[in-house]
C-alpha cells in the first residue's frame, strides 16, 4: 500500500486531473473545479465513516474558510490555530479605524522629518546670537520670545543684558528722562518704616489726577522723586492710548470733575500694571521708551503740518523717523516746563521730556541725576528720626508731668493725715 501524498499535492494532482492539463511545475488551481471531498485532512485529525472517503472534520475548529483553501492550494498553508484577532502565543492583535488613523498620520508626519538635523538660530554662537538680537525693537524681542520654548528661556535669561544694550543705543536721552520708580523691597528696614508712615500714606491715597492712577505705597518707594517717576511713566502710557484720536482730529472724552467712569478706571489699572511690571522686567520698560518715541514722533510731525503753528520744536527728518533712535531729541529744542495735569493738553503737547534743561553755557541738556531718589529717601529718614525724637520727648514730659501729679497727691495726703 503506498503512502499517501500530502494535501497540498494531492489538490494538485486533483486539479490537474479534472482540468485535463499537466504540468511539471506546481501552478494555481481553478478552486472551483476542485473536488475538495477528495482531499484527506491532515494525520490525526480525520474520521472514519461508513463510507469508504474520507471527509473532513464537521468540527467548527476544521472547518477551513475560502482563505484557508486558497492559501492550502497555493502552498502557503496558515497555522490552523491563528485566527485575524488571535495569535498562537494567545496576544491580541489591535485592529481598529481610530489605530489605523493614528499609525497613518505617524506615518506621514516620519516621511515628512528631514533626512538632516534641522539647524535652529540657538545653534549660532552666542556672540553672534546677541548681535543678530541687539539689532530688533523691544516689542520684537517679546514678540520672538513667543515663538518656541527655547528661544523664550535664552530672551528671559538674557533679558536684562539685551534691555540694557537697546537701551543704550536706541534711547539714551529719554532713559535719562523717564526713569523707573525704586521698589520698597530694595531699600533698608528704617527707610521702609518711614516712608510707611500713617501721615504719609494718608496724603498719597487721594488720587491727585483723573488720567494717572496713585502708585501702590506697599509695593514702590513713595519718596518725591519716585512719585514723579511714576506719573511721568503713566502719562507716557495715557498719551500713546490718545494718539489714533489727536492723529483724526477727533475729541478725547472729558470726564467731569467729581466723577471716575468704569472705563477710565480700567484704563488706569491697565496702565499701573504695565508700569509696575516694567519695575523688574527690563524689556518691557524698553518697550515703554519705544511707545513714548513713537509718540513724540508723531506728535512733532502731527504739528508741523499745521502751517499755522509757528511754535518752536524740535527738527526731525525723515531719517530721524526711520532710524528709530530718540538721537534728534538731544538737540536744541522745548524744553518741558509743565505737567499735562489734564487730558486738554494732550492737543498742543508735542514733546514730553520731564526732568532736564537747557543749559545755555554749555550749549547742552542737563538732566536730573539718579541719586535725587537716594536724597530724597534720606530727607523722608530725617524727617522721621526727627518725629520720633519729638514724640519721645512728649512721651517724657507727659511721663514726668504724671509723677509729679502723683507725687503732689501723695503728699496733700501725707499732711492730711498728719493733721488729724
Amino acid at each position: 500500500m503506498t503512502e499517501p501524498l500530502p494535501v497540498r499535492e494531492r489538490a494538485l494532482d486533483l486539479g490537474q486531473a479534472s482540468s485535463g492539463e499537466s504540468s511539471s511545475s506546481p501552478e494555481l488551481v481553478d478552486l472551483s473545479r476542485v473536488e475538495w471531498s477528495q482531499i484527506p485532512t491532515p494525520p490525526g485529525e480525520h474520521t472514519s465513516t461508513s463510507n469508504s472517503t474520507t471527509e473532513p472534520r464537521s468540527s467548527p475548529s476544521t472547518v477551513l474558510t475560502p482563505t484557508e483553501k486558497l492559501e492550502l492550494a497555493n502552498g502557503t498553508p496558515k497555522p490552523l490555530t491563528d485566527s485575524d484577532r488571535v495569535l498562537q502565543d494567545g496576544s491580541l492583535i489591535r485592529k481598529s479605524k481610530r489605530l489605523a488613523r493614528q499609525q497613518k498620520k505617524a506615518a506621514v508626519k516620519a516621511s515628512k522629518k528631514p533626512s538632516h538635523p534641522r539647524n535652529t538660530l540657538l545653534d549660532l554662537p552666542y556672540e553672534l546670537v546677541t548681535s543678530i538680537l541687539h539689532l530688533l525693537l523691544p516689542a520684537d524681542l517679546i514678540r520672538l520670545s513667543r515663538v518656541c520654548r527655547s528661544l523664550h528661556s535664552f530672551i528671559t535669561q538674557e533679558s536684562n543684558t539685551l534691555a540694557r544694550w537697546v537701551i543704550k543705543e536706541r534711547y539714551p536721552v529719554l532713559e535719562k528722562c523717564l526713569r523707573l520708580p525704586v521698589l520698597l523691597a530694595a531699600l533698608g528696614d528704617e527707610e521702609r518704616t518711614a516712608l510707611q508712615r500713617e501721615e504719609r500714606l494718608r496724603l498719597l491715597r487721594k488720587q491727585a489726577y483723573s488720567h494717572i492712577q496713585s502708585a501702590d505705597p506697599a509695593v514702590l518707594c513713595t519718596c518725591l522723586t519716585c512719585v514723579l517717576r511714576w506719573n511721568s511713566l503713566n502719562l507716557v502710557l495715557d498719551f500713546a492710548h490718545w494718539q489714533g484720536h489727536l492723529n483724526r482730529g477727533d475729541p478725547i472724552p472729558m470726564i467731569p470733575r467729581g466723577q471716575n467712569p468704569e472705563w477710565n478706571q480700567n484704563l488706569l489699572a491697565k496702565h499701573a500694571a504695565v508700569v509696575q511690571r516694567a519695575t523688574t522686567t527690563p524689556l518691557l520698560y524698553a518697550c515703554i521708551l519705544q511707545t513714548h518715541l513713537a509718540s513724540t514722533v508723531g506728535s512733532i510731525r502731527r504739528h508741523a503740518q499745521n502751517k499755522g503753528n509757528q511754535r518752536r520744536r524740535f527738527r526731525m527728518n525723515a531719517e530721524d523717523e526711520r532710524s528709530g533712535t530718540d538721537g534728534f531729541l538731544s538737540r536744541s529744542g522745548p524744553p518741558t516746563v509743565d505737567f499735562p495735569f489734564h487730558r486738554d493738553n494732550y492737543y498742543m503737547l508735542e514733546s514730553y521730556l520731564p526732568n532736564r534743561g537747557w543749559n545755555g553755557e554749555e550749549a547742552r541738556w542737563m538732566y536730573m541725576p539718579a541719586s535725587q531718589h537716594d536724597t530724597d529717601v534720606g530727607m523722608v529718614v530725617r524727617f522721621y528720626r526727627r518725629r520720633m525724637e519729638e514724640e519721645e520727648r512728649e512721651r517724657l514730659e507727659k511721663e514726668r508731668q504724671r509723677l509729679e501729679q502723683e507725687g503732689t497727691s501723695d503728699g496733700v495726703t501725707e499732711n492730711a493725715e498728719r493733721d488729724e
